[in-house]
């Protein structure tokens, strides 16, 4: 057998493989007797009909068959002479079959970079001093009673932001009932003893906030709408609307009082304790920051001082998955495909830089891991899978059993686990400054 091999990118290899007629008449005379043995020829037996007819006939489906069975065999056997290990096969081109001259074809393959480590231990890292002051003692308790805070009913008063409204309301468009428009998100033509947030980060209709603030409970108001052209209700977008809203009911969120019933509730016995424990809730939480900031430095000098290609086929895998989780969480935000249009090039730039570092850094991280043998066993996959489940809200054995759905998942999970204990190590042989 013959191999050409040649580099055509970073990590790209064409290899021209041509297998000797020798080798292939066996195959190929072995595919003709089978088809000589089962193909129905009018006017002769099973069987009977002549060779050269046969093969005229079926010439096609001869050649295919054989190629299907000679192809694989010949790629194994060129993999082992030319002692290649390819993380994919990219394509595979002109492929041609002939008894008399043989099977030629080329495929095209991804491999893995060759590049040596730098000098990975005793990175130099800097370091920010970690400190709770009083002030961030007392945000970090406001925050605490704000997630403790309910809300309560108003028997009087008016709207204010961050309150509740329980309003009933009915659109109209020149003249018309907006339930007349067939709207598919019917609640956006009328609604009855309908809660909604009064909040700046968040309106229903626009301009309704700053309409309903100051109203009080059983006053009626009349809301001039002009839905933009780009409304995400394409029915309204471009159209004036006006709304009748009156409001029902309203209710305020309150925080708790640090009291002594409160305390219990949070398992300490007095406000000392209760700041001493946001405290050290606080300097966890920083000092969780600073160690991922640390890491983050190691990572950079990683991705700077190591001179190597990222395989094609593995980046745009990579780019792929970034996409889509970026789209999902856009489109979980309230993010339009105008606005996904708008900034195309800037998120496929960033996407595609993000592809290539981590294909990158896998790559690093996974010689460190062979360089100072760090491996992750069943047991180490087990116990993050536990820690995962907590996480997810979910059982372990679901979880595992949701990984093990996706394709590469538990390869995945392991590789994660073995690059954060290379961070680790890297981060426990660091010279920090």
């Amino acid at each position: 057998m013959d191999v050409k091999v040649n580099k055509t990118g970073g990590c790209r290899l064409t290899v021209d493989i041509s297998v000797p007629a020798p080798d292939v008449r066996p195959e190929y005379d072995g595919v003709v007797k089978r088809f000589c043995m089962k193909a129905k020829i009018p006017g002769f037996r099973p069987g009977k009909a002549p060779v050269a007819l046969i093969e005229s006939r079926f010439r096609k489906e001869i050649v295919k068959q054989a190629q299907d069975q000679l192809l694989p065999d010949a790629y194994q056997k060129m993999l082992k002479q030319e002692s290649l290990e390819p993380v994919a096969v990219v394509g595979v081109n002109e492929v041609n079959l002939s008894p008399d001259h043989g099977l030629s074809f080329q495929i095209v393959l991804d491999v893995a970079p060759e590049f040596k480590l730098p000098k990975y231990q005793k990175i130099t890292v800097g370091a920010v001093q970690v400190e709770v002051s009083e002030e961030d003692v007392d945000k970090g308790i406001d925050q605490m009673l704000k997630r403790h805070s309910r809300y309560e009913d108003l028997a009087e008063g008016s709207v204010q932001d961050q309150d509740m409204a329980q309003v009933t309301y009915a659109g109209t468009c020149a003249g018309q009932p907006l339930a007349g428009l067939g709207l598919k998100e019917t609640e956006m033509a009328a609604g009855e003893d309908f809660w909604l947030p009064v909040v700046s980060e968040s309106e229903f209709l626009p301009g309704l906030n700053a309409a309903l603030t100051g109203t009080s409970i059983g006053q009626t108001i009349s809301l001039d709408v002009a839905f933009p052209a780009d409304y995400r209700v394409a029915e309204l977008a471009g159209r004036n609307a006006v709304y009748t809203v009156t409001v029902k009911a309203i209710r305020r969120i309150k925080a708790p009082q640090i009291d002594e019933a409160f305390l219990k509730e949070l398992g300490v016995d007095s406000k000392d304790a209760l700041r001493q424990q946001v405290r050290e809730g606080l300097e966890a939480d920083k000092k969780a920051s600073e160690d991922n900031r640390q890491r983050q430095e190691i990572v950079k000098f990683l991705l700077e001082n190591t001179k190597l290609d990222a395989p094609e086929s593995q980046v745009a895998q990579e780019t792929s998955a970034l996409l889509r989780s970026l789209l999902n969480r856009m489109a979980r935000a309230g993010g339009t495909r105008e606005m996904l249009e708008k900034h195309r090039d800037e998120i496929m730039g960033s996407v595609s830089q993000q592809a290539v570092e981590r294909v990158k850094l896998q790559y690093v991280s996974q010689a460190i891991a062979k360089a100072e043998d760090i491996t992750v066993s069943d047991e180490d996959v087990g116990k993050e899978i536990e820690v995962m489940s907590t996480h997810y809200g979910m059982t372990a054995d679901k979880l595992r059993a949701e990984i093990e759905k996706q394709d590469g998942g538990m390869d995945q999970l392991r590789r994660d686990i073995r690059h954060a204990r290379v961070l680790d190590f890297l981060l426990g042989q660091a010279r920090i400054k």
